[in-house]
């Protein structure tokens, strides 16, 4: 079936998540199938069983398990560090260090899920389905908002850092078994905002810089990632927190 004039924002979204979506997967099927080595015998008789994506999701699931963890040890080291000692805290509203300090934690683990998405990729390789994709009948400021909704929702390393942080966050704040929806709800914008952060920023590097300087960028970006989210995971390590627990003392109310 045909359609008439320029496809509608929702249906160009849900195009670029499908095809997003079927690109990772196959790229973990991929990376977790074994590369054939020269000088392999070819393989006769049955064909050989289908990978099974039942490994993958047991593997989100766990990541997203160790994430939780982290976050539940990060928010209790940070009452312990800014509230008043033997304060009770949980299904109450936080006080106002706590506050900061949680929005503190949200911060790094942000910014560090967006460094890690920028890093994940070649900045100084064009993005050939973008090219692709606006050859396609879909208005060029659709395919923009597109391609920002689609990076909100298909964005792995976001959502293992910042799901489990918010669902724990509602959990504490005495949703209990609706956390999960809570959390969920109160990360998309945050990866609705990281997903236009990361258009800008790859968008504008890519204009105004050569392929030797996004190279290097790129290499920094790397490094920096690492960095960034060891810092964030530190809150949450035990004898690994009080640098960072320090730092989160100092911060400003308006960064709530």
């Amino acid at each position: 079936m045909t359609r008439a004039g320029a496809a509608p924002l929702l249906f160009s979204t849900a195009l670029l998540v499908r095809l997003r979506l079927r690109r990772l997967a196959n790229q973990l099927m991929a990376g977790a199938q074994r590369k054939k080595k020269a000088g392999d015998k070819t393989r006769s008789g049955n064909a050989g069983k289908k990978s099974s994506k039942v490994i993958l999701y047991l593997g989100g699931l766990m990541m997203l398990f160790g994430f939780g963890t982290i976050a539940a040890s990060a928010i209790s080291n940070l009452h312990h560090a800014l509230d008043v000692p033997d304060t009770f805290w949980v299904t109450v509203e936080f006080s106002t260090a706590l506050t900061v300090g949680v929005a503190f934690l949200v911060l790094f683990l942000w910014t560090s899920s967006l460094l890690l998405t920028i890093a994940s990729g070649e900045l100084a390789k064009p993005d050939w389905d973008l090219e692709w994709l606006i050859t396609l009948p879909i208005r060029s400021e659709t395919l923009l908002w597109a391609r920002i909704l689609e990076r909100s929702v298909v964005n792995p390393s976001g959502a293992m850092t910042l799901i489990p942080v918010c669902t724990l966050i509602a959990w504490f704040s005495g949703y209990r078994w609706t956390a999960p929806i809570v959390g969920v709800l109160a990360a998309w914008p945050l990866l609705l905002l990281a997903a236009l952060v990361r258009t800008l920023l790859d968008t504008g590097l890519r204009l105004t810089m050569q392929p030797g300087q996004l190279r290097n960028l790129h290499a920094i970006i790397s490094v920096l990632s690492i960095v960034v989210m060891y810092l964030a995971i530190s809150m949450g390590l035990a004898g690994k927190a009080d640098f960072m627990l320090g730092v989160a003392a100092t911060m400003p109310d308006w960064l709530a």
